[in-house]
Protein backbone atom coordinates (compact mmCIF):
# COMPACT_ATOMS: atom_id res chain seq x y z
CA UNK A 1 0.00 0.00 0.00
CA UNK A 2 0.93 3.43 -0.91
CA UNK A 3 2.00 5.95 2.13
CA UNK A 4 -0.29 8.93 2.52
CA UNK A 5 0.57 12.65 1.81
CA UNK A 6 0.53 12.99 5.44
CA UNK A 7 2.80 10.14 6.19
CA UNK A 8 4.94 11.21 3.56
CA UNK A 9 5.00 14.52 5.46
CA UNK A 10 5.78 13.57 8.57
CA UNK A 11 8.35 11.21 7.56
CA UNK A 12 9.67 14.17 5.61
CA UNK A 13 9.60 16.63 9.12
CA UNK A 14 10.58 14.00 11.36
CA UNK A 15 14.10 14.25 10.00
CA UNK A 16 16.52 16.70 11.37
CA UNK A 17 16.96 20.63 10.63
CA UNK A 18 14.38 22.93 9.36
CA UNK A 19 12.76 21.95 6.22
CA UNK A 20 12.12 24.77 3.00
CA UNK A 21 9.09 24.59 1.28
CA UNK A 22 8.11 27.08 -1.56
CA UNK A 23 4.53 27.84 -1.76
CA UNK A 24 2.68 27.06 -4.99
CA UNK A 25 -0.64 28.53 -6.67
CA UNK A 26 -1.64 26.07 -9.26
CA UNK A 27 -0.74 23.06 -10.99
CA UNK A 28 2.51 24.71 -13.03
CA UNK A 29 4.01 26.10 -10.18
CA UNK A 30 3.74 23.00 -8.31
CA UNK A 31 5.59 21.01 -10.68
CA UNK A 32 8.29 23.43 -10.82
CA UNK A 33 8.67 23.01 -6.45
CA UNK A 34 9.27 19.56 -7.60
CA UNK A 35 11.41 19.65 -10.03
CA UNK A 36 13.63 21.98 -8.38
CA UNK A 37 14.08 19.27 -5.43
CA UNK A 38 11.59 20.36 -2.72
CA UNK A 39 10.20 17.33 -0.83
CA UNK A 40 7.10 19.32 0.18
CA UNK A 41 5.26 22.70 -0.89
CA UNK A 42 2.41 25.37 0.70
CA UNK A 43 -0.65 26.36 -1.37
CA UNK A 44 -0.64 30.32 -0.42
CA UNK A 45 -3.27 32.56 -0.63
CA UNK A 46 -1.44 35.77 -0.74
CA UNK A 47 1.90 36.69 -1.89
CA UNK A 48 3.64 33.15 -2.04
CA UNK A 49 6.13 32.65 1.63
CA UNK A 50 8.58 30.46 1.22
CA UNK A 51 7.57 28.61 4.41
CA UNK A 52 10.19 26.64 6.55
CA UNK A 53 9.07 24.34 9.43
CA UNK A 54 10.80 22.96 11.98
CA UNK A 55 10.22 19.04 12.75
CA UNK A 56 11.76 20.01 16.34
CA UNK A 57 8.43 22.20 17.21
CA UNK A 58 6.88 21.62 14.26
CA UNK A 59 6.94 25.10 14.03
CA UNK A 60 6.00 27.19 10.79
CA UNK A 61 8.00 30.34 10.03
CA UNK A 62 8.47 32.56 7.14
CA UNK A 63 10.98 35.04 5.50
CA UNK A 64 10.18 38.27 5.92
CA UNK A 65 7.17 39.31 4.28
CA UNK A 66 9.06 42.90 2.91
CA UNK A 67 11.15 40.82 0.75
CA UNK A 68 8.06 39.05 -0.99
CA UNK A 69 10.79 35.86 -1.39
CA UNK A 70 8.49 32.89 -2.70
CA UNK A 71 6.69 31.74 -6.10
CA UNK A 72 5.35 34.61 -7.17
CA UNK A 73 1.38 35.50 -7.60
CA UNK A 74 -0.61 33.12 -5.45
CA UNK A 75 -4.20 31.32 -5.47
CA UNK A 76 -6.29 34.21 -4.83
CA UNK A 77 -4.02 36.45 -7.24
CA UNK A 78 -3.76 33.79 -9.86
CA UNK A 79 -7.51 32.82 -9.96
CA UNK A 80 -9.19 36.84 -9.11
CA UNK A 81 -6.59 38.81 -9.68
CA UNK A 82 -7.16 39.85 -6.13
CA UNK A 83 -5.11 40.31 -2.85
CA UNK A 84 -6.14 37.47 0.25
CA UNK A 85 -8.87 39.58 1.63
CA UNK A 86 -11.37 36.93 2.13
CA UNK A 87 -12.68 37.14 -1.74
CA UNK A 88 -11.28 33.66 -2.98
CA UNK A 89 -14.35 30.90 -1.93
CA UNK A 90 -13.92 27.99 -0.15
CA UNK A 91 -14.26 25.86 -3.55
CA UNK A 92 -11.97 27.54 -5.10
CA UNK A 93 -9.20 26.99 -2.91
CA UNK A 94 -10.17 23.60 -3.14
CA UNK A 95 -10.80 23.05 -6.71
CA UNK A 96 -7.14 24.55 -6.86
CA UNK A 97 -5.98 22.41 -4.25
CA UNK A 98 -7.23 19.21 -6.00
CA UNK A 99 -5.78 20.28 -9.75
CA UNK A 100 -2.39 20.72 -7.96
CA UNK A 101 -2.19 17.42 -6.03
CA UNK A 102 -3.11 15.61 -9.26
CA UNK A 103 0.30 16.26 -11.11
CA UNK A 104 2.91 16.25 -8.33
CA UNK A 105 4.10 13.54 -6.06
CA UNK A 106 4.94 15.54 -3.16
CA UNK A 107 3.07 16.61 -0.16
CA UNK A 108 0.96 19.39 -0.44
CA UNK A 109 -0.01 21.83 2.78
CA UNK A 110 -3.86 23.94 2.20
CA UNK A 111 -4.08 27.16 3.02
CA UNK A 112 -7.10 26.63 5.26
CA UNK A 113 -7.35 30.36 5.74
CA UNK A 114 -9.95 30.58 8.99
CA UNK A 115 -11.39 27.60 8.47
CA UNK A 116 -14.49 29.50 7.01
CA UNK A 117 -15.38 31.12 10.05
CA UNK A 118 -16.94 28.79 12.60
CA UNK A 119 -16.34 24.85 13.73
CA UNK A 120 -18.80 23.74 11.50
CA UNK A 121 -16.80 24.96 8.50
CA UNK A 122 -13.69 23.98 9.78
CA UNK A 123 -14.97 21.26 9.85
CA UNK A 124 -15.92 20.85 6.33
CA UNK A 125 -12.92 22.31 5.23
CA UNK A 126 -10.63 19.79 6.86
CA UNK A 127 -13.24 16.80 5.56
CA UNK A 128 -12.92 18.48 1.82
CA UNK A 129 -9.51 18.92 2.02
CA UNK A 130 -8.90 15.47 2.87
CA UNK A 131 -10.71 14.00 0.21
CA UNK A 132 -8.68 16.19 -2.00
CA UNK A 133 -5.23 14.48 -1.23
CA UNK A 134 -3.64 17.39 1.18
CA UNK A 135 -1.21 15.95 3.53
CA UNK A 136 -1.15 18.86 6.02
CA UNK A 137 -3.79 22.20 6.21
CA UNK A 138 -2.66 25.61 8.39
CA UNK A 139 -5.73 27.32 9.63
CA UNK A 140 -5.24 30.74 11.12
CA UNK A 141 -6.55 32.63 14.20
CA UNK A 142 -7.89 35.67 11.57
CA UNK A 143 -11.83 36.97 12.23
CA UNK A 144 -13.66 37.24 9.37
CA UNK A 145 -13.47 38.95 6.98
CA UNK A 146 -9.68 38.38 6.90
CA UNK A 147 -6.41 39.87 5.76
CA UNK A 148 -3.32 38.92 4.23
CA UNK A 149 -1.12 37.52 6.54
CA UNK A 150 1.79 39.98 5.86
CA UNK A 151 -0.23 42.81 6.21
CA UNK A 152 -0.58 45.15 9.28
CA UNK A 153 -3.67 45.34 11.35
CA UNK A 154 -4.27 42.17 11.10
CA UNK A 155 -7.34 41.18 13.49
CA UNK A 156 -7.90 37.77 15.55
CA UNK A 157 -10.16 35.84 17.37
CA UNK A 158 -9.90 35.13 20.89
CA UNK A 159 -7.89 32.68 22.48
CA UNK A 160 -10.78 30.42 22.78
CA UNK A 161 -12.14 30.64 19.41
CA UNK A 162 -8.96 29.98 17.90
CA UNK A 163 -8.37 26.76 19.46
CA UNK A 164 -12.21 26.00 19.55
CA UNK A 165 -11.05 25.89 15.53
CA UNK A 166 -8.23 23.68 15.85
CA UNK A 167 -10.41 21.07 18.33
CA UNK A 168 -12.82 20.77 15.29
CA UNK A 169 -10.47 20.43 12.82
CA UNK A 170 -9.06 17.29 15.12
CA UNK A 171 -12.77 15.92 15.79
CA UNK A 172 -12.78 15.86 11.58
CA UNK A 173 -9.74 14.34 10.99
CA UNK A 174 -10.70 11.92 13.59
CA UNK A 175 -14.33 11.48 12.16
CA UNK A 176 -12.90 10.68 8.87
CA UNK A 177 -10.38 8.68 9.99
CA UNK A 178 -7.76 10.36 8.24
CA UNK A 179 -3.88 11.04 9.31
CA UNK A 180 -4.00 14.76 7.66
CA UNK A 181 -1.13 17.40 9.25
CA UNK A 182 -3.03 20.07 11.29
CA UNK A 183 -1.17 23.44 11.71
CA UNK A 184 -2.08 26.77 13.66
CA UNK A 185 -0.81 29.72 11.90
CA UNK A 186 -1.05 32.40 14.44
CA UNK A 187 -1.40 35.89 13.85
CA UNK A 188 -1.54 36.51 17.38
CA UNK A 189 1.06 38.63 19.25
Amino acid sequence: MAESPAKALCRILDSPWVHLGPACFDALSAKLVERAGFDYCFTSGSISPVGYVCCETMTVLYHDPKTRNGSGFSISAARLGLPDVGLISFGEMMDQGRQIIQVVSIPIIANGDNGYENAINVKRTIRDAIRAGYAGIFLEDQVSPKACGHTCGRKVVPRDEAVMRIKAAIDARKESGSDIVIIARIDSR
